[in-house]
Order: C-alpha cells, then structure tokens, then sequence
C-alpha cells in the first residue's frame, strides 16, 4: 500500500507541475520570469532524458569538489581556533580532535551538495521538466539529511550561519520586488542593538550566550575581573611606559577608579589596555588569514607579508575591535558614576554607542552575524523566562528551510546572493554552477527578473570571475 500512495503522489506533482508550468493564467510577473528560464533549464541539462548513472556521477564529482572547497575554509579556521586557546602543541589533539573534525565539516558540506544534485534529478525525472520547486524541495531534503553528519556541537553555528545568509537574501529579493525600502545606516543600527544585548548577557546572564557567543566575547571585550595573559602582559607594558616616559606611578592598581568597578586597573588604562587589546587580536586574526593560504607558496607570502601593516581591510578591523573593547570599557566607567548604580543598563547602553564603530569595518557578514546571535540569546532568555517553549527540531528544520531558500534564490535570483557564498557555490560544484549562471545570463533580461537593474551590476562584477568557467 506505501508503493501504492507514493506511486499516486509522484502522479499528482507531475499532473501538477505541468499544469502550473503551462497555466495561462499565471501572473504577469511569474509568466515572464519564471517560464522562459525553465525552458533555458530545460535545454541547458535535462536530467529527467539522462542515465541516473549520468546523475549519480555528477554528484560524486560534486561531494569532491565540495569536500575540496570547504578543506580550504576550515583548515585555517580550525588551526587558527586551535592556536588561539592554545591546544596546537598537543599531537593527541591534532590526530584525534583537529584532523577529525576538519574531515567531518568538510563531508558534510560534500554531502549535503550531492544530494541536492541528486534530488534535483530525480525532481525533474519525476516532473518531466525543471519546475521551480524542484530548487526548493531538494536542497531542504538534503540539508535535513546532511546536517547529521556534521558534528552536533558545530550544528548550531553552521545553522546561525547559514540563517543569517538566508535572512539577507529575502530582504534582497524583497528589495528588488519593491515590497520595502532600505533604511539608511540600518544594519549599524541593528549591529549597535545586537551588540549592546550581547553585552548585557555577558556581564549579566552568560547562561543565555551559547558557549561560542561567550568565548566569542571573552576574546572581542575580555572580562573586567579575570583578564587574559594578554591583557596583563599589556598591562606591564602600559606601567613601564608610564613610569619610563611620563614618570607616573609604578603601578597601575593604585590609580583613581569608581567605587562600583570591579576591574583592577584604573578606568582610565582599563579602556587604553582593552583598546590595545584587541587592536592586537584583530589585527593578527586577519593577518593570519590572509597569509595563512600561501603558506605553500613561499615567494607570494615574503610578497605580501610586508604589506599588512598598510593593508586598510586589516587595520581597519583592529580599531573597530580595539573601539567595541576600549569604547565599551570607558563608556561603563562613565555611566557608573554618572548613574551611580550597577543594573545592566549601563552594558546595554555601552553596547549600543559603540557599536556605531561599525561603520569602519561595514562588512555585512559580521553585522549579519552578530544580529543573529542576538536574536538567539533573546530566543535562550524567553525560553528561560518561560514565556516561549523550546521548539523541538526547531534549529535542523531551520536550518534545512534556509538552506533551501539559498539554494532557489541561487539558480532564480543569484544577484540576491551574497558575492562570497556565490564564488563558494561556484567552486563547491566544480565550475558546474557556474556554467549554469553562465547559460542562464542570455535570457535572463527578457525573463523580467526582479531587481534588474541590481542584476546587471551584478552581471558586471562576476562576469571576470565566470571568464574560465
């Protein structure tokens, strides 16, 4: 009786999909975007015409690009996080923790790229052609399956991630359908919000932070009572140059500060250490990734290596931390004894002023990501407060959804996609979405694509990247 209900199942899309592909009472907008691109898809590769062989093929072909591509993200991710809390020198954590995970990260995204070009075949021997649906269902099909090979501690972030990708491309094709306007200077606004909230958990409720978000923020502001070995090594620093060049007090601990602070420096040297701080984090994080990937090639790295001291990208990301630290530190001490009291206000408030420093580095990845991890601190309080239950599954089934949305709005809409997560997607599949893109460009002006004019400035700046595809 299953084969029986799943032989009628397959009947009714099918019957489905062609009367909603051939349909004359369509819209105007989706008859002229979406039909003369599923015919173009239909010429460019007809699965449902194919060998399953053919198919099968091509999605282990994919698995290994993939696998490739995510290797070369995660390996500098994974050695840098190893580095910085230290555990690098340990040869029993490189072999049984660090080579492990970078293989079982890197076969996850492997997987979950094959099985959405399998499930893509197989949607369209089902249907008979290439309905939009199809780029919709299998991705969310194969997100569901693959993100149980990924590790279950790294799921959350892989999931954040991906969130925040999915979040932006709405509000792109949002925009490009004319349905709401940007708000100028909104992500800042929403950067300095999401930081000021992250903030109050941190020095008030670190229970609500998932145990990334806390060592995140421990390494981006540090802690007032327990500081790091680079803050105190700063700090020793700081004193020589007082006592050396300014002939001020040998230590740093008897400086004037407010009754309320709990930090052992004063306020004053409290906020220039935190500046430094991380100026110093941030500044050697970037390096790092940007000289780790030619460490193979010896003549590029001595090249480049002198030029990130003047690179702006790096040192503009080491004063916009320095500020989040050095900033966030001296406005508290200011608001302590302008308030005179100590009620989570002031982190909140600290939070907010300074996040307006992103502007300097206004990379819409960080304020995408720190928006979500926000809303995820929000989502563990209420859920703490008792005011929402917790949703079983909720974090695979979003997950899955977002990766369908991206997934559709990459073969629909790629202009809507981040410019990062499209030079992945390109090399994720082995150049062969790229050649997709590429066949789709003829004909997409005449389909009467939302957000045209983005498009073809967007045709514009992947048109050279596309140019040995």
């Amino acid at each position: 009786s299953g084969w029986v209900y799943a032989s009628r199942l397959i009947l009714v899309i099918r019957y489905w999909s062609l009367i909603s592909i051939s349909d004359h009472n369509m819209t105007v907008h989706s008859k002229s975007f979406y039909e003369p691109c599923i015919k173009v898809l239909h010429n460019i590769q007809d699965p449902s015409r194919a060998h399953p062989n053919i198919c099968n093929r091509e999605a282990l072909a994919i698995l290994i690009a993939a696998f490739k591509a995510a290797s070369r993200i995660y390996v500098p991710l994974f050695v840098l996080s190893a580095v910085i809390t230290r555990k690098i020198s340990s040869p029993q954590f490189i072999i049984k923790k660090l080579i492990p995970s970078i293989i079982r990260s890197s076969l996850f995204v492997g997987v979950v790229g094959a099985l959405w070009h399998r499930g893509a075949c197989f949607g369209r021997e089902i249907t008979g052609g290439n309905h939009p649906a199809i780029y919709f269902i299998s991705p969310f099909i194969a997100a569901t399956v693959g993100i149980w090979v990924e590790k279950p501690e790294r799921r959350n972030e892989i999931t954040i991630f991906i969130i925040q990708q999915a979040t932006q491309a709405v509000f792109n094709m949002a925009v490009g359908r004319n349905w709401i306007r940007p708000i100028r200077h909104g992500l800042t606004f929403l950067f300095a919000l999401s930081f000021g909230i992250l903030l109050y958990f941190h020095q008030k409720d670190e229970n609500c932070l998932g145990g990334s978000t806390r060592s995140l923020m421990k390494v981006a502001v540090g802690t007032d009572a327990k500081p790091d070995i680079l803050e105190r090594k700063l700090s020793q620093a700081y004193i020589w140059l007082k006592k050396t060049l300014f002939h001020g007090e040998a230590t740093i601990e008897d400086q004037p500060k407010d009754r309320r602070c709990n930090h052992f420096h004063s306020c004053k040297s409290h906020a220039l250490v935190g500046f430094g701080r991380s100026f110093l984090l941030g500044f050697t994080i970037r390096s790092c990734f940007a000289l780790l990937p030619l460490l193979l090639k010896p003549t590029k790295l001595m090249k480049k290596s002198p030029r990130i001291f003047t690179d702006r990208d790096i040192l503009s990301l080491g004063v916009f931390l320095g500020l989040l630290s050095g900033g966030n530190r001296a406005i508290q001490c200011i608001l302590r004894r302008i308030r005179g009291v100590e009620d989570g206000w002031n982190q909140l408030i600290a939070g907010f002023v300074v996040g307006w420093s992103f502007v300097l580095n206004g990379s819409i990845e960080v304020g995408m990501y720190v928006l979500s991890k926000a809303a995820e601190a929000v989502y563990r309080w209420l859920v703490k407060m008792r005011a929402i239950k917790p949703i079983w599954m909720g974090d695979k089934f979003l997950f899955s959804l977002s990766t369908a949305i991206m997934f559709y709005c990459s073969i629909w809409e790629p202009h809507h996609v981040r410019f990062s997560y499209f030079k992945f997607l390109v090399k994720a599949s082995g150049n062969r979405y790229g050649r997709c893109v590429k066949a789709f460009a003829p004909v997409r002006e005449d389909c009467g694509i939302p957000g045209l004019s983005e498009y073809l400035q967007w045709k514009e700046r992947v048109t050279p990247f596309l140019k040995n595809v």
